[in-house]
């Protein structure tokens, strides 16, 4: 038997082995199921006080006509609400992606409860917005929050980020019963070229565990009961890449009207009470026709009876060309007027009615026609290519749809162009550089810094320091306080034949100031751009005389072509700067 210690010394060992796996079992899947446990029980609970309670009471009011001024009413409590209790006007997806990118996925818990309160009386009143909203809100606040707490724990803002993430997927799969799609769309959503791959593990956890508590509490039928079988065939795929050319451009263009409208509202209507008024008007309007039309308020709420309407191919052309534009409009004035809710189930909507129409187009009842629509219409409208295609399979129980919704989707994406309704989601390369530039000078300055004393001649500075080190500014120390920089420029001040008699002090620049070391590399660069410096010193919090360091836009430029190959772990989104 071999001697204790050598027992000892292979048990710490193996623990040291195992230590990186035992971290990652903590962080991402022991938090990651509390995440999605939390989440599904309060997504169920969302989801059944919208249409149990609200929902439910507002379709029993009678007369019926007066259903379609319910979304007046609906905005105007959010209006308040979101005044009163919300400064940042920023919700649902819109927020997680802001917060991902620009806030170390820190989401406000007071305006949180806010906006989903705003949530539940937007869509229980009729408002024309998706219930994947509140439910990505409820999400990311979880992860957030459970990050936030477990910060003492050793968990930085990079594992917020990922965390929020985890919640956001958690949510969509919840209140859509589609753990494959919560997964994808949270990996895919903050970018519109990229995938935040390394919220792989904690988006697949919690998702997975939403899904599980969800189902048990409201139960596993799918979101889309479909009741017709098709044959795939060439002909199909050809008109389903077909569809995807007409969902990009349609896409495109709904994108486009509903910025201009949220960008005409506001300017023309600063009030907020005002524009929920002539919103609430222009949705109750909506409301009004689609029951003229369809005696029912189809363009109002979620849209879920329609979507099943259409996919059911209940609709003739007009009809369908009809529902879109009442729709379209629905959506873009509830949003535009202070409505709190999501937009992908609008957007699954309006693919339905575009891939509706295009079946009746070709002459066919096939049901084909309107998932693939939704597919290529929801991938164009929010840049989620992969997701579109997952929700269609998992939210009609027919994995069959996936292969044409793949199709449609990418078309669909490639035509579409560089839009999308979210005003966040960045490029992936942009978003790795603006962390980077948000992250603070501290982080890429060189130590020690290079300084000239302020006695040494300028013959001494061109053979000692300019020569050699080859900068073309250096600080400039007197007493071990900086007094100045230097440059190669300032030489010009001086004939050389003086250069042996004089001191550097005599020529320094003696107006500039160092950076603080939480000073952003944003404003750095911004300095030495308007002060046609290469470089500046970064000097002690404590003591601003001081230098502790340099930072060069040189080494900035470098960081940025690292930035192509590798994404920068860390502290990113902070901005922690003074105005100097």
């Amino acid at each position: 038997m071999p001697p204790l210690s050598t027992i000892a010394d292979r048990l710490s060992a193996a623990g040291r082995r195992t230590g990186p796996f035992r971290e990652r079992l903590q962080k991402w899947f022991v938090i990651s199921f509390i995440v999605g446990a939390v989440t599904g029980v309060g997504v169920a609970g969302v989801d059944a006080l919208i249409y149990d309670v609200v929902w439910r009471g507002a379709k029993s009011v009678t007369p019926r006509a007066l259903i379609s001024f319910l979304p007046m009413a609906a905005l105007l409590a959010s209006a308040f609400l979101m005044k009163k209790y919300s400064p940042d006007k920023v919700h649902g997806t819109e927020e997680v992606i802001k917060s991902y990118h620009e806030q170390a996925g820190k989401i406000d818990v007071r305006s949180a409860w806010a906006k989903i309160g705003a949530a539940v009386a937007t869509i229980g009143l009729g408002g024309s917005v998706g219930l994947e909203g509140p439910s990505v809100h409820i999400g990311a606040l979880v992860g957030s929050w459970m990050q936030r707490w477990l910060s003492r724990f050793g968990f930085d803002d990079e594992d917020r980020r990922w965390m929020m993430l985890a919640g956001a997927a958690a949510g969509i799969a919840a209140i859509f019963r589609a753990p494959l799609t919560g997964i994808v769309f949270a990996l895919e959503v903050p970018y519109r070229d990229d995938l935040a791959h390394r919220a792989l593990i904690p988006a697949l956890t919690a998702s997975v565990t939403s899904y599980f508590f969800f189902v048990t509490l409201i139960g596993t039928q799918p979101l889309f009961v479909v009741e017709h079988s098709y044959n795939l065939d060439y002909r199909q795929l050809l008109l389903a890449t077909l569809l995807g050319v007409v969902c990009g451009l349609t896409a495109r263009c709904f994108v486009l009207f509903f910025k201009w409208s949220e960008k005409t509202l506001h300017a023309r209507l600063p009030s907020t009470i005002a524009r929920a008024l002539v919103g609430g008007t222009i949705v109750s309007g909506t409301g009004i026709a689609s029951l003229a039309i369809f005696e029912a308020p189809l363009s109002l709420g979620t849209g879920y009876e329609g979507i099943r309407l259409m996919l059911g191919g209940r609709l003739v052309l007009s009809s369908l060309l009809m529902l879109f534009i009442l729709k379209a409009v629905a959506t873009s004035a509830t949003l535009a007027s202070g409505g709190v809710g999501g937009t992908f189930i609008p957007l699954i909507f309006l693919g339905a009615a575009t891939g509706s129409a295009f079946g009746s187009a070709v002459q066919s009842s096939s049901v084909l026609y309107p998932i693939v629509g939704m597919a290529g219409f929801l991938a164009a409208g929010y840049s989620v290519p992969l997701a579109a295609a997952a929700f269609v399979a998992e939210t009609t129980g027919s994995p069959g749809f996936i292969i044409p919704g793949l199709l449609a989707a990418a078309i669909s994406f490639a035509f579409s162009g560089q839009i999308s309704l979210s005003s966040f989601q960045r490029f992936g390369r942009q978003a790795v550089i603006q962390r980077m530039l948000n992250a603070e000078v501290e982080a890429s300055m060189t130590t020690p810094a290079i300084v000239v004393p302020a006695a040494v001649s300028v013959n001494d500075f061109v053979r000692d320091y300019v020569v050699k080190y080859r900068h073309l500014h250096f600080p400039v120390e007197q007493e071990g306080m900086l007094v100045g920089m230097v440059g190669v420029d300032d030489l010009r001040r001086l004939p050389e034949e003086e250069w042996s008699a004089a001191t550097v002090m005599q020529i320094a620049r003696k107006d500039l100031v160092g950076l603080l070391p939480s000073t952003s590399v944003a404003e750095a660069v911004r300095f030495m751009q308007e002060q046609g410096l290469d470089r500046l010193p970064v000097v002690s919090a404590a003591d601003e005389s001081r230098v502790i360091g340099i930072v060069a836009l040189a080494d900035i430029l470098r960081l940025e072509e690292l930035a192509s190959f590798v994404e920068p772990a860390g502290k990113d989104d902070t901005r922690n700067t003074r105005e100097r």
